[in-house]
């Protein structure tokens, strides 16, 4: 395991896959950032994309999980980025083992860890007891008031209280925010909503019985502004939806990242996110 010094200004990052666009802009706009490692995998390859284009001032890198620490170059502040697959939310306990088990590992590696996720089904609850036992301090998507969002989508919209009012008041809408736009077919597969991702009739049957007739762009004005407006419109004309256009902001996304980047010991010429 490496020393307590080898793991300063190092920032470890995991998180869902929905979440790819969100955890690429705050890494992008971080200044202070001088590297990114990407472990390898086949839900981290969007993130790594974009890096490369997004981020020019950063050193972005691939690793393989069991190579992570040999591989982190020596530019600090640096960050090691994990994103997990859609597909581990059919299980909150599963979710929550997985995500752990991936902290506990980071936890011998960097001073500081944000999670993407949100309550996601309960799944991490309680968090800041699960995480009692790590040397490192864990930060989870939170809103303004302190509360941990429920989800990815609750994390878009603002927070808790913001989420609660969209589902009390917009109703038979099905909110769409850019990673669920431009992969909707591949994250209905496999969270299991539909059987064979290229059944466009039974997708559609699904959209039926759950009686949807409107589709929400939460529009953060992250990702590719011109292929979310496509895909989304595309997702629309094909389920027969009206689409709405929320303006968002990636305030919660922003907010966690910083504070989970405060705890990093900083060159002192560094300046804020």
């Amino acid at each position: 395991m490496p020393s307590a010094s080898r793991s300063e200004g190092v920032l470890g990052i995991v998180g869902c896959e929905v979440l790819t666009d969100e955890m690429v802009h705050v890494i992008a706009l971080e200044e202070r950032l001088k590297a990114v490692v990407v472990v390898e995998s086949k839900e981290s390859e969007d993130a790594y994309e974009k890096l490369r284009k997004l981020a020019p001032d950063k050193k972005v890198m691939k690793s393989g999980e069991g190579e992570m620490w040999s591989n982190v170059p020596s530019e600090r502040p640096t960050a090691l980025l994990m994103v997990m697959p859609i597909a581990l939310h059919q299980a909150p306990a599963e979710l929550r083992e997985k995500v752990m088990f991936k902290l506990l590992e980071l936890g011998g590696l960097c001073e500081s860890i944000v999670v993407f996720y949100g309550l996601c089904g309960n799944a991490f609850r309680e968090i800041d007891r699960l995480v009692s036992g790590l040397r490192v301090p864990v930060t989870i998507l939170r809103d303004c008031k302190d509360k941990i969002v429920d989800d990815c989508i609750g994390a878009t919209l603002g927070g808790t209280e913001e989420y609660y009012h969209y589902l009390r008041e917009e109703h038979g809408e099905y909110p769409l925010n850019t990673m669920w736009a431009h992969k909707w077919r591949d994250y209905m597969h496999e969270t299991q909503l539909l059987r064979d991702p290229n059944d466009v009739e039974e997708a559609k049957m699904v959209f039926s019985c759950m009686g949807y007739s409107k589709v929400t762009m939460l529009d953060t004005g992250l990702g590719d502004r011109a292929a979310y407006e496509r895909e989304v419109n595309e997702f629309a004309g094909l389920f027969g939806l009206s689409v709405k256009r929320l303006e968002c902001h990636p305030n919660v996304t922003e907010g966690s990242f910083r504070r989970a980047v405060e705890r990093l010991k900083m060159p002192s010429n560094s300046g804020p996110i």
